[in-house]
Protein backbone atom coordinates (compact mmCIF):
# COMPACT_ATOMS: atom_id res chain seq x y z
CA UNK A 1 0.00 0.00 0.00
CA UNK A 2 0.91 3.66 -0.29
CA UNK A 3 3.19 5.25 2.27
CA UNK A 4 2.29 8.92 2.79
CA UNK A 5 5.48 9.64 4.72
CA UNK A 6 7.80 8.55 1.94
CA UNK A 7 9.19 10.87 -0.70
CA UNK A 8 7.98 8.60 -3.47
CA UNK A 9 5.63 10.19 -6.01
CA UNK A 10 2.70 9.94 -6.37
CA UNK A 11 1.06 9.58 -2.96
CA UNK A 12 -1.83 7.54 -4.32
CA UNK A 13 -2.31 4.37 -6.34
CA UNK A 14 -5.09 2.54 -8.21
CA UNK A 15 -5.99 -1.02 -7.28
CA UNK A 16 -9.18 -2.08 -9.07
CA UNK A 17 -10.12 -5.02 -6.88
CA UNK A 18 -13.65 -6.09 -5.99
CA UNK A 19 -13.41 -4.95 -2.36
CA UNK A 20 -12.30 -1.46 -3.39
CA UNK A 21 -15.14 -1.12 -5.89
CA UNK A 22 -17.65 -2.40 -3.31
CA UNK A 23 -16.34 0.06 -0.72
CA UNK A 24 -16.76 2.87 -3.24
CA UNK A 25 -20.34 1.82 -3.98
CA UNK A 26 -21.16 1.82 -0.26
CA UNK A 27 -19.39 5.16 0.22
CA UNK A 28 -21.59 6.73 -2.48
CA UNK A 29 -24.78 6.07 -0.49
CA UNK A 30 -24.45 8.97 2.02
CA UNK A 31 -23.53 11.35 -0.82
CA UNK A 32 -26.54 10.30 -2.90
CA UNK A 33 -28.77 10.58 0.17
CA UNK A 34 -27.50 14.12 0.82
CA UNK A 35 -28.14 15.16 -2.79
CA UNK A 36 -31.72 13.81 -2.69
CA UNK A 37 -32.38 15.79 0.50
CA UNK A 38 -31.06 18.92 -1.21
CA UNK A 39 -33.40 18.27 -4.15
CA UNK A 40 -36.39 18.09 -1.79
CA UNK A 41 -35.50 21.26 0.12
CA UNK A 42 -37.70 24.35 -0.21
CA UNK A 43 -35.12 26.72 1.32
CA UNK A 44 -34.02 29.51 -1.01
CA UNK A 45 -30.28 28.71 -1.41
CA UNK A 46 -30.99 25.06 -2.23
CA UNK A 47 -33.82 26.02 -4.61
CA UNK A 48 -31.40 28.22 -6.55
CA UNK A 49 -28.84 25.43 -6.59
CA UNK A 50 -31.42 22.89 -7.81
CA UNK A 51 -32.58 25.29 -10.53
CA UNK A 52 -28.99 25.66 -11.73
CA UNK A 53 -28.53 21.88 -11.75
CA UNK A 54 -31.70 21.43 -13.80
CA UNK A 55 -30.56 24.09 -16.25
CA UNK A 56 -27.09 22.59 -16.71
CA UNK A 57 -28.40 19.03 -17.09
CA UNK A 58 -31.11 19.97 -19.59
CA UNK A 59 -28.75 22.14 -21.63
CA UNK A 60 -26.28 19.24 -21.73
CA UNK A 61 -28.60 16.33 -22.50
CA UNK A 62 -31.75 18.05 -23.77
CA UNK A 63 -35.38 17.02 -23.86
CA UNK A 64 -36.28 13.32 -23.91
CA UNK A 65 -38.59 13.88 -26.88
CA UNK A 66 -37.64 16.25 -29.69
CA UNK A 67 -39.97 17.69 -32.30
CA UNK A 68 -38.88 16.98 -35.85
CA UNK A 69 -40.10 19.87 -38.06
CA UNK A 70 -42.08 19.41 -41.25
CA UNK A 71 -39.93 18.86 -44.32
CA UNK A 72 -40.07 17.88 -47.98
CA UNK A 73 -38.82 14.34 -48.57
CA UNK A 74 -36.67 13.39 -51.59
CA UNK A 75 -39.74 11.93 -53.33
CA UNK A 76 -41.57 15.25 -53.02
CA UNK A 77 -43.94 14.19 -50.23
CA UNK A 78 -44.49 16.34 -47.14
CA UNK A 79 -43.36 14.87 -43.81
CA UNK A 80 -45.36 16.47 -41.01
CA UNK A 81 -44.15 17.42 -37.53
CA UNK A 82 -43.30 14.39 -35.47
CA UNK A 83 -41.67 13.50 -32.19
CA UNK A 84 -38.35 11.72 -31.97
CA UNK A 85 -37.54 10.01 -28.69
CA UNK A 86 -33.93 10.25 -27.52
CA UNK A 87 -32.54 6.77 -26.62
CA UNK A 88 -32.33 6.64 -22.84
CA UNK A 89 -29.31 4.31 -22.96
CA UNK A 90 -27.41 6.88 -25.01
CA UNK A 91 -28.11 9.59 -22.44
CA UNK A 92 -27.16 7.22 -19.60
CA UNK A 93 -23.90 6.35 -21.35
CA UNK A 94 -23.08 10.03 -21.93
CA UNK A 95 -23.91 10.91 -18.33
CA UNK A 96 -21.76 8.06 -17.04
CA UNK A 97 -18.86 9.06 -19.30
CA UNK A 98 -18.98 12.67 -18.03
CA UNK A 99 -19.33 11.46 -14.43
CA UNK A 100 -16.33 9.15 -14.90
CA UNK A 101 -14.19 11.90 -16.36
CA UNK A 102 -15.12 14.30 -13.55
CA UNK A 103 -14.64 11.65 -10.87
CA UNK A 104 -11.23 10.51 -12.04
CA UNK A 105 -9.82 14.00 -12.62
CA UNK A 106 -11.11 15.49 -9.35
CA UNK A 107 -10.09 12.50 -7.23
CA UNK A 108 -6.55 12.53 -8.57
CA UNK A 109 -6.34 16.31 -8.08
CA UNK A 110 -8.01 16.78 -4.69
CA UNK A 111 -7.59 13.47 -2.88
CA UNK A 112 -4.47 12.12 -4.58
CA UNK A 113 -2.31 15.19 -5.06
CA UNK A 114 -3.59 17.87 -2.67
CA UNK A 115 -4.43 15.60 0.28
CA UNK A 116 -1.44 13.35 -0.30
CA UNK A 117 1.05 16.21 -0.53
CA UNK A 118 -0.52 17.94 2.49
CA UNK A 119 -0.25 14.77 4.57
CA UNK A 120 3.37 14.35 3.53
CA UNK A 121 4.24 17.99 4.26
CA UNK A 122 2.51 18.32 7.62
CA UNK A 123 2.29 14.67 8.77
CA UNK A 124 -1.38 15.18 9.61
CA UNK A 125 -4.27 13.18 8.17
CA UNK A 126 -7.02 15.36 9.76
CA UNK A 127 -5.62 18.63 8.42
CA UNK A 128 -5.10 17.04 4.98
CA UNK A 129 -8.73 15.92 4.90
CA UNK A 130 -9.93 19.39 5.95
CA UNK A 131 -7.68 21.24 3.49
CA UNK A 132 -8.64 19.23 0.43
CA UNK A 133 -12.34 19.36 1.39
CA UNK A 134 -12.22 23.16 1.68
CA UNK A 135 -10.52 23.52 -1.71
CA UNK A 136 -12.94 20.99 -3.22
CA UNK A 137 -15.83 23.03 -1.82
CA UNK A 138 -14.78 26.32 -3.38
CA UNK A 139 -13.52 24.91 -6.69
CA UNK A 140 -16.80 25.46 -8.58
CA UNK A 141 -17.90 28.78 -7.11
CA UNK A 142 -19.15 31.42 -9.52
CA UNK A 143 -18.76 35.18 -9.11
CA UNK A 144 -22.18 35.77 -10.66
CA UNK A 145 -24.05 33.21 -8.58
CA UNK A 146 -24.60 35.26 -5.43
CA UNK A 147 -23.45 34.69 -1.87
CA UNK A 148 -26.26 32.38 -0.70
CA UNK A 149 -26.06 30.11 -3.72
CA UNK A 150 -22.27 29.90 -3.51
CA UNK A 151 -22.44 29.09 0.20
CA UNK A 152 -24.95 26.33 -0.50
CA UNK A 153 -22.78 24.88 -3.26
CA UNK A 154 -19.59 25.16 -1.19
CA UNK A 155 -21.14 23.56 1.89
CA UNK A 156 -22.54 20.65 -0.12
CA UNK A 157 -19.27 20.00 -1.94
CA UNK A 158 -17.24 20.43 1.25
CA UNK A 159 -19.32 17.73 2.96
CA UNK A 160 -18.74 15.44 -0.02
CA UNK A 161 -15.04 16.35 0.02
CA UNK A 162 -14.73 15.41 3.68
CA UNK A 163 -16.39 12.08 3.04
CA UNK A 164 -14.31 11.31 -0.06
CA UNK A 165 -11.13 12.35 1.75
CA UNK A 166 -11.93 10.05 4.64
CA UNK A 167 -12.63 7.22 2.19
CA UNK A 168 -9.30 7.86 0.46
CA UNK A 169 -7.23 7.78 3.65
CA UNK A 170 -9.05 4.77 5.09
CA UNK A 171 -8.21 2.98 1.83
CA UNK A 172 -4.51 3.56 2.46
CA UNK A 173 -4.11 5.84 -0.55
CA UNK A 174 -6.04 3.66 -3.03
CA UNK A 175 -8.12 6.11 -5.07
CA UNK A 176 -10.45 3.48 -6.48
CA UNK A 177 -13.08 3.64 -3.68
CA UNK A 178 -13.30 7.44 -3.77
CA UNK A 179 -13.39 7.44 -7.59
CA UNK A 180 -16.24 4.92 -7.62
CA UNK A 181 -18.18 6.88 -4.98
CA UNK A 182 -17.60 10.15 -6.83
CA UNK A 183 -18.63 8.74 -10.21
CA UNK A 184 -21.81 7.11 -8.87
CA UNK A 185 -22.80 10.35 -7.12
CA UNK A 186 -22.15 12.49 -10.21
CA UNK A 187 -24.08 10.01 -12.35
CA UNK A 188 -27.04 10.00 -9.97
CA UNK A 189 -27.18 13.80 -9.95
CA UNK A 190 -26.94 14.23 -13.74
CA UNK A 191 -28.88 11.25 -15.07
CA UNK A 192 -31.34 11.21 -12.16
CA UNK A 193 -32.06 14.91 -12.67
CA UNK A 194 -32.51 14.38 -16.40
CA UNK A 195 -35.05 11.58 -15.88
CA UNK A 196 -36.94 13.39 -13.11
CA UNK A 197 -37.14 16.73 -14.91
CA UNK A 198 -38.22 15.12 -18.18
CA UNK A 199 -40.91 13.19 -16.32
CA UNK A 200 -42.14 16.49 -14.89
CA UNK A 201 -42.15 18.16 -18.31
CA UNK A 202 -44.11 15.21 -19.70
CA UNK A 203 -46.61 15.72 -16.88
CA UNK A 204 -46.90 19.39 -17.82
CA UNK A 205 -47.44 18.69 -21.52
CA UNK A 206 -50.02 16.00 -20.80
CA UNK A 207 -52.08 18.35 -18.65
CA UNK A 208 -51.65 21.35 -20.94
CA UNK A 209 -52.72 19.57 -24.13
CA UNK A 210 -55.64 17.77 -22.47
CA UNK A 211 -56.85 20.73 -20.38
CA UNK A 212 -60.48 21.55 -21.29
CA UNK A 213 -61.88 25.07 -21.39
CA UNK A 214 -63.54 25.38 -17.99
CA UNK A 215 -65.94 27.82 -16.46
CA UNK A 216 -63.40 28.45 -13.69
CA UNK A 217 -60.78 29.33 -16.30
CA UNK A 218 -63.13 31.82 -17.97
CA UNK A 219 -63.89 33.37 -14.59
CA UNK A 220 -60.19 33.78 -13.83
CA UNK A 221 -59.54 35.42 -17.19
CA UNK A 222 -62.34 37.91 -16.72
CA UNK A 223 -61.59 38.57 -13.06
CA UNK A 224 -57.88 39.32 -13.55
CA UNK A 225 -58.04 40.33 -17.23
CA UNK A 226 -55.77 37.49 -18.28
CA UNK A 227 -55.11 36.47 -21.87
CA UNK A 228 -55.46 32.83 -22.90
CA UNK A 229 -51.67 32.67 -23.20
CA UNK A 230 -51.14 34.05 -19.68
CA UNK A 231 -53.61 31.60 -18.19
CA UNK A 232 -51.85 28.81 -20.07
CA UNK A 233 -48.53 29.99 -18.60
CA UNK A 234 -50.04 29.76 -15.12
CA UNK A 235 -51.28 26.25 -15.89
CA UNK A 236 -47.85 25.21 -17.20
CA UNK A 237 -46.14 26.65 -14.11
CA UNK A 238 -48.66 24.96 -11.83
CA UNK A 239 -48.13 21.47 -13.24
CA UNK A 240 -44.35 21.95 -13.42
CA UNK A 241 -44.43 22.04 -9.60
CA UNK A 242 -47.07 19.33 -9.13
CA UNK A 243 -44.36 16.90 -8.04
CA UNK A 244 -46.76 14.38 -6.52
CA UNK A 245 -48.97 14.34 -9.67
CA UNK A 246 -52.11 14.98 -7.62
CA UNK A 247 -53.37 17.98 -9.56
CA UNK A 248 -52.77 20.11 -6.47
CA UNK A 249 -49.81 21.67 -4.66
CA UNK A 250 -48.56 21.47 -1.09
CA UNK A 251 -47.20 24.61 0.58
CA UNK A 252 -43.68 23.36 -0.08
CA UNK A 253 -44.54 23.04 -3.80
CA UNK A 254 -45.95 26.57 -3.88
CA UNK A 255 -42.88 27.93 -2.13
CA UNK A 256 -40.65 26.26 -4.71
CA UNK A 257 -42.77 27.68 -7.52
CA UNK A 258 -42.72 31.23 -6.21
CA UNK A 259 -39.37 31.73 -4.49
CA UNK A 260 -37.97 33.92 -7.29
CA UNK A 261 -41.14 36.04 -7.31
CA UNK A 262 -41.11 36.33 -3.52
CA UNK A 263 -37.57 37.66 -3.61
CA UNK A 264 -38.13 39.99 -6.59
CA UNK A 265 -41.38 41.41 -5.23
CA UNK A 266 -40.16 41.44 -1.62
CA UNK A 267 -43.12 39.37 -0.45
CA UNK A 268 -42.70 37.53 2.85
CA UNK A 269 -43.16 33.79 3.27
CA UNK A 270 -45.74 34.61 5.92
CA UNK A 271 -47.84 36.43 3.31
CA UNK A 272 -47.56 33.46 0.96
CA UNK A 273 -48.72 31.12 3.75
CA UNK A 274 -51.71 33.37 4.47
CA UNK A 275 -52.75 33.19 0.81
CA UNK A 276 -52.16 29.45 0.71
CA UNK A 277 -54.37 28.89 3.77
CA UNK A 278 -57.05 31.18 2.35
CA UNK A 279 -57.36 29.51 -1.06
CA UNK A 280 -56.40 25.89 -0.30
CA UNK A 281 -59.06 23.21 -0.14
CA UNK A 282 -60.68 22.87 3.26
CA UNK A 283 -59.49 19.73 5.04
CA UNK A 284 -57.04 18.84 2.27
CA UNK A 285 -54.45 21.55 2.85
CA UNK A 286 -53.50 21.67 -0.83
CA UNK A 287 -53.86 24.32 -3.50
CA UNK A 288 -55.71 23.56 -6.72
CA UNK A 289 -55.21 25.48 -9.95
CA UNK A 290 -57.86 28.14 -9.36
CA UNK A 291 -56.57 28.79 -5.85
CA UNK A 292 -53.01 28.93 -7.19
CA UNK A 293 -53.88 31.67 -9.69
CA UNK A 294 -55.89 33.56 -7.06
CA UNK A 295 -52.89 33.44 -4.70
CA UNK A 296 -50.35 34.50 -7.32
CA UNK A 297 -52.43 37.47 -8.43
CA UNK A 298 -52.74 38.67 -4.84
CA UNK A 299 -49.10 38.36 -3.77
CA UNK A 300 -48.53 42.10 -3.87
CA UNK A 301 -51.91 43.12 -2.53
CA UNK A 302 -51.75 45.10 0.73
CA UNK A 303 -52.45 42.97 3.78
Amino acid sequence: SSNFWSTTFPFWYLDWNLNAVALGAVASIPMIFLSTQVEKSSDDPWLDLNASTNEVVMSTFGRRTKTVPARIESDGTLALFSEKRVPIDAVAASAFALASLTGVVEEIAFRGQIAGNWALAFHSYPSAILAQAFLFGIARLSLGAGLEKNLALASSRTCNGLWLGLTYFLSGGNLVPSIVAHVLHEFQVSFGTWVTYNDQLDHVEKNITSAPVTREGDKLRKKFKLSKEKLQDFRRFFFLHDFERKGSLSFSDVKKATHHDLRAKKVSERRLKELFDKFSSVGEGRLHFVGFVESMMRLEDPV
